[in-house]
């Protein structure tokens, strides 16, 4: 029996060794960089979009991003989510266009900060003192993650 629990632990911890498991809050960002500065990814996705699906589902739960997946703190943001979000001393909210439609003035910042974004997932890279250095409007590979990150790094 102690064979097969640990046969079974061995197994589960292999199978999430590359994944990206812990999600920070946006709201936790800037404290957790005066502690510990590093870069943070940030990937907006929508609830009815399938490409987000698609990179949610592929990107971090690859083996390939273990050799950069401690240098972020990684984010998941809702681009139509009706929270406010505090960020930098600013207050961004959540702007209705119609029934049951609108976008959030955060996520209109980070995407270039041109009103509702035009198309989902979004895909974003600040350094450590959240200044943008890389935006990707669209669905992203690990690959090209890892090359991007090698880059600005």
């Amino acid at each position: 029996m102690k064979s097969f629990t640990l046969a079974i632990t061995l197994l589960i911890s292999l199978s999430s060794f590359g994944q990206i498991e812990e999600w920070t809050d946006i709201s936790h960002v800037e404290d957790s960089l005066r502690h510990h500065p590093k870069m943070v990814f940030i990937f907006i996705y929508t609830d009815w979009c399938k490409v987000c699906e698609m990179e949610k589902n592929n990107l971090f739960s690859k083996d390939d991003l273990n050799e950069i997946k401690d240098n972020f703190y990684w984010v998941k943001i809702n681009g139509e989510t009706q929270e406010d979000i505090k960020f930098r001393g600013v207050n961004y909210r959540f702007v209705p266009t119609g029934s049951d439609q609108g976008y959030h003035e955060f996520v209109s910042q980070l995407f270039q900060g041109n009103g509702a974004p035009s198309a989902y997932p979004g895909n974003v890279i600040l350094d450590n003192r959240l200044q943008r250095l890389y935006f990707k409007n669209g669905l992203l590979d690990s690959q090209e993650l890892i090359e991007v990150t090698k880059k600005i790094k």
